[in-house]
């Protein structure tokens, strides 16, 4: 179940909607070890690292330097192997829009994993002069106090299995790189966004929920897209509360997930 507090009229979510057990949560901070060895870099690089199976069977370095990425494809904790140097396929969207190109790296199989797994991530590039609508403004005024950002989308694809995939963010350092789980025991998370969820008195909301694993982390949740669970029905509780401190509770059955 999920649950939610709301004071007075506005709610702040966090962007992790759950946190995973002291098990996987451990397992995951023991695997977040710096590369071994790291090509130089021409700007500022950015750390990702991705954990997959559980138990965890391999790593998976991603470092972003510019608009090179770097993959620790075999798992060796090494980032300068030259198979391991990506360079993207660039696509520029037409007409006015906040994302101004989109960068896709087709990583491809990781070699010597028991099951044959495709990674791919595409990166956004922002237009940072768009003039938004109401909806957008706070979006806009995140990502230029924060160009850094990329929310870059990771899918890992396996033949006959659910497609897995997690909108996430690169980080400073390897010490607080986010960790993404791929292949892992599945719970309920909430949809994460760029701009922060707030729910209004008296206003219907939307409630998005995923199926997924939680990592370790800022939008470290890995969603699970598949067809054959559509008959899952997420049960929530909420507790509201007011600005006088009066509360109230509810529970709720999601007609749908996403």
């Amino acid at each position: 179940m999920t649950r939610m507090v709301t004071r007075s009229t506005v709610l702040v979510l966090g962007l992790a909607a759950l946190l995973p057990c002291q098990k996987y949560a451990s397992e995951l901070t023991a695997v977040r070890k710096a590369p071994a060895a790291e090509p130089k870099y021409e700007s500022t690089a950015r750390y990702l690292l991705l954990a997959i199976g559980q138990p965890i069977q391999r790593t998976v370095w991603c470092v972003i330097d510019g608009i090179v990425l770097y993959v620790d494809r075999d798992g060796d904790g090494r980032l300068d192997a030259s198979n391991e140097r990506f360079t993207p396929l660039v696509s520029k969207l037409n007409g006015d829009h906040f994302i101004a190109q989109t960068h896709t790296y087709k990583v491809g199989a990781l070699p010597g994993m028991k099951q044959p797994a495709e990674l791919e991530l595409t990166l956004s590039q922002w237009n940072l002069e768009y003039k938004p609508n109401a909806e957008l403004t706070e979006v806009m005024e995140i990502l230029r106090a924060k160009p850094e950002l990329r929310n870059p989308m990771v899918t890992l694809k396996r033949k006959g299995k659910p497609e897995q995939f997690a909108m996430t963010e690169f980080a400073e350092s390897p010490a607080a790189a986010t960790v993404l789980h791929f292949d892992a025991p599945a719970t309920w998370g909430l949809v994460e966004n760029i701009k922060p969820w707030r729910f209004a008195a008296g206003q219907e909301s939307d409630f998005n929920v995923s199926l997924g694993t939680p990592g370790i982390g800022a939008w470290s949740f890995v969603y699970t897209r598949s067809p054959d669970r559509t008959e899952l029905r997420p049960e929530i509780d909420v507790e509201f509360v007011t600005a006088e401190g009066k509360t109230t509770t509810g529970n709720f059955v999601l007609p749908e997930w996403c």
